[in-house]
């Protein structure tokens, strides 16, 4: 039903309700969404604008718990493909995307799918606490114009593997920024292989159980200079605890115009 909803706001303390899985999933016609207010209890913003695929602004500012033991994004905006920025920021930061989520995230336990097939995302800026989150597969998949990435945070059980391919073949990105702290990756492997456009990217990190960046900027093609745990000025800049990096076999391979 509701096949010809636009435009959506909710505001209110809403103490029993549990659950926003799928509220608005399959609202072709919606392209406003403003969710506002108190949910101590929710656990579930699953599926909240799936396939909402003309939707061009979504505020979400509700209050969540510290108290409920998971909350899930999964898939929460995938298919929205008239998204162009969003940014999800602690509570209170300022923010003009189209896609703006503020609050404490801390709970939230898994990102899988999040801007999935969101094809006309250009812009992301994520910067807060995702201490709790176990799964962020397919985060950007399908996301074929992302031009800027911005990461920083505490992703403190974010599993080993997590952040392997995250970027690759995103051949329109330009910049990316990796910071924060994340204990438990150990290989950051074609991270930006093929981002054939990428002319800036900052990591200023903590990678304590890194073991190898293997092929991490191959095929960047736009990339002139890199700088590892050097102080300086270039197009790559990497900086951070990588006490245990053995491998980096082909780190920088086929970076055509590469010549510092």
């Amino acid at each position: 039903g509701c096949t010809n909803l636009t435009t959506a706001k909710i505001d209110g303390k809403f103490e029993k309700l549990t659950s926003l899985n799928s509220l608005f999933k399959d609202k072709t016609k919606l392209t406003t969404a403003v969710i506002k207010g108190e949910f101590p209890l929710i656990t579930n913003l699953a599926y909240l604008f799936q396939s909402c695929s003309s939707l061009t602004s979504a505020i979400f500012e509700g209050t969540l718990s510290e108290d409920v033991a998971s909350i899930s994004m999964e898939s929460m905006f995938s298919g929205c493909s008239a998204i162009t920025s969003a940014t999800i920021y602690d509570a209170g930061e300022e923010s003009d995307a189209a896609v703006q989520l503020s609050g404490d995230f801390s709970k939230v336990t898994t990102l899988k799918n999040l801007f999935q097939n969101c094809s006309s995302l250009r812009d992301v800026d994520i910067k807060t606490d995702f201490e709790n989150v176990t799964n962020i597969s397919n985060l950007f998949n399908g996301c074929t114009n992302l031009a800027t990435a911005k990461i920083d945070g505490n992703f403190a059980v974010l599993p080993s593997t997590s952040l392997k391919s995250l970027f690759k073949d995103k051949s329109k990105l330009t910049t990316a920024e990796i910071k924060g702290i994340f204990p438990l990756i150990t290989t950051l492997e074609f991270l930006f292989q093929n981002c054939s456009s990428l002319a800036s990217a900052t990591i200023e990190a903590d990678f304590p159980e890194v073991t190898t960046t293997q092929e991490m900027f191959r095929n960047c093609d736009a990339i002139t200079s890199a700088l590892f745990n050097v102080d300086g000025t270039a197009d790559v800049v990497i900086k951070g605890d990588f006490s245990k990096l053995t491998n980096m076999n082909g780190t920088m391979r086929d970076c055509d115009k590469l010549n510092t």
